[in-house]
């Protein structure tokens, strides 16, 4: 009879949490059905006008963030701010578990919309595991944690709109004024590749996830002991107790593990302005790079010789490189000396041991590397991946000049291009011109491009698990470099590539293959 006993407690406590979660998801529906109703709504008129090519799995989520996503934060923290159905005993711990079963319902109905269009459509089908991890470990993640703090702020006040008024306001606040994510509330809607899925940025995802729900664990620990105070109601047991700790050690750890990371990542921003743009500055005419990629590793290492010209009336004494952060200069030669560099912009001097006359060119080395470490506070800005690297010759070669206004490759006039790509044996490096030979060394696989012209400094360069389609068209090739699971979208691509070809060959008859990438 003991045996029974002592099984009987704790399934009886389950039980009775199960009714009190069932009752108030019950009353979390009267009372939010309206909004959220008009969410969906609101997301199926974004679905019926979307313009783009009908919903891939990234545009998906994008209609649900943009039309769905406010609607579940007001109901949540509505919902979250009201006084709990138990206020003295499991009622912090019940609101919040139902307030998770209603996200959940409402992010799969919200998910059944977007994949009835595009059935309606008659699209490829959703990237099934994309698109589950953005909808409920992402926009889902985010919704628990504003409900969690509308619990918390109302156990502490006791009061419902004071409660909507301060959550409202701390996850706002805290989003638009810092950058940092350990100032950031809750857990910020990650991006995405089509290629990595949310590989690259998984573990600062999940590191969030875990600091600021454990951050929401101990505010609730809080706001059940005030609540407990003004009602003389029932303090955390044993167990609840050290499941806090729990909660707070995981809060701190990865908390100390995101500002280690935060603080190793390198930007890769543009440079801040140091040099005025009117100071004289020469333009490359010639550029040739040795760029290896160690995706893996996400390492990449470039090398180069560009040939500058003085294309001014004036004679020009010294050169100013731009710089991205994330570089780390191994070397930059020239018949000059180096003078200094800003460290907050990255803008580098040099004093030329003769000006450079008018019409005078001057050979440029230089060899840069680039390791991805930590995680950046703008993920959006990672660009060298395991799969699907994408830089351009902004990132990997220093740009002449220190413009105040756009980055000085963008404005620049057009080179001789040539370059040489060293990337891992199963990948393919892709970028402009056309590919002159292509050949494996040492376990590594080579691409050489080289342009039939001038073409702009600013130019793309790719490594993935790409295959190829080639078509030759009347006016000239096209070439589709894609990722094997999106061939659906590749007859958009040559279409868009015909059109490119055309007009191409308006402009400049013999001009070189399109050549797209995605």
């Amino acid at each position: 009879m003991a045996a029974i006993h002592t099984v009987s407690v704790p399934l009886s406590a389950l039980g009775a949490f199960a009714r009190l979660v069932r009752q108030e998801v019950d009353a979390t529906a009267r009372r939010t059905w309206p909004v959220l109703l008009l969410g969906l709504v609101n997301l199926l008129a974004g679905l019926a006008f979307y313009a783009g090519d009908w919903l891939p799995t990234f545009a998906a989520l994008d209609v649900i963030y943009a039309n769905f996503a406010c609607a579940l934060w007001v109901a949540v923290v509505y919902a979250g701010a009201q006084r709990p159905l138990d206020t003295c005993g499991m009622g912090i711990a019940g609101k919040p578990s139902a307030l998770a079963i209603v996200v959940a319902t409402m992010l799969t109905l919200a998910g059944l919309a977007a994949v009835a269009g595009q059935i309606w459509h008659g699209d490829a089908p959703l990237e099934w595991p994309l698109f589950a991890a953005g909808l409920y470990a992402n926009l889902g993640w985010s919704a628990l944690h504003l409900a969690m703090l509308a619990v918390a702020v109302h156990a502490t006040t006791g009061r419902t709109w004071l409660s909507v008024a301060a959550t409202g306001f701390l996850w706002t606040a805290t989003n638009v004024v810092f950058e940092h994510p350990l100032l950031r509330f809750g857990a910020p809607i990650s991006p995405a590749s089509g290629m990595n899925g949310f590989g690259p940025f998984l573990a600062p995802q999940v590191a969030l996830g875990i600091h600021w729900t454990g951050f929401c664990i101990v505010l609730l620990a809080l706001g059940h002991l005030a609540a407990g105070r003004r009602s003389d109601g029932i303090a955390l047991g044993p167990n609840a107790f050290a499941f806090v700790w729990a909660a707070a050690v995981a809060w701190v750890v990865s908390g100390g593990w995101i500002l280690f990371q935060a603080g190793t990542a390198q930007d890769t921003a543009a440079l801040a302005p140091t040099v005025a743009p009117e100071q004289p500055q020469p333009v490359y005419s010639r550029l040739a790079l040795d760029i290896v990629i160690n995706p893996l590793e996400r390492l990449m290492v470039s090398r180069g010789t560009a040939i500058a010209v003085n294309r001014l009336g004036v004679a020009i004494p010294e050169l100013h490189f731009g710089i991205p952060r994330s570089l780390q200069v191994v070397a930059l030669a020239m018949t000059g000396e180096f003078v200094g560099n800003n460290e907050n912009t990255g803008c580098h001097h040099y004093r030329l041991n003769r000006p450079l006359e008018p019409k005078e060119t001057i050979k440029i080395e230089f060899e840069a590397k680039w390791v991805a470490k930590g995680f950046a506070n703008d993920p959006t800005s990672l660009r060298l991946l395991e799969n699907g690297t994408f830089v351009s010759t902004a990132h990997v070669v220093p740009a002449l000049g220190c413009s105040t206004t756009t980055h000085p490759f963008r404005s620049a006039p057009p080179v001789a291009f040539r370059a040489r790509i060293g990337t891992s044996l199963d990948q393919i490096a892709v970028t402009a011109g056309v590919l002159v030979r292509a050949w494996k060394e040492n376990g590594w696989s080579f691409f050489e491009y080289e342009s039939q012209g001038p073409i702009p400094p600013l130019t793309t360069v790719h490594s993935g698990h790409y295959a190829i389609r080639r078509i030759e068209a009347q006016e000239g090739s096209i070439e589709v470099y894609y990722h094997p699971p999106h061939e659906g979208r590749v007859g958009h691509m040559i279409e868009a590539g015909r059109t490119a070809l055309a007009r191409q060959s308006t402009l400049s008859p013999g001009a070189m293959p399109v050549i797209g990438v995605f």
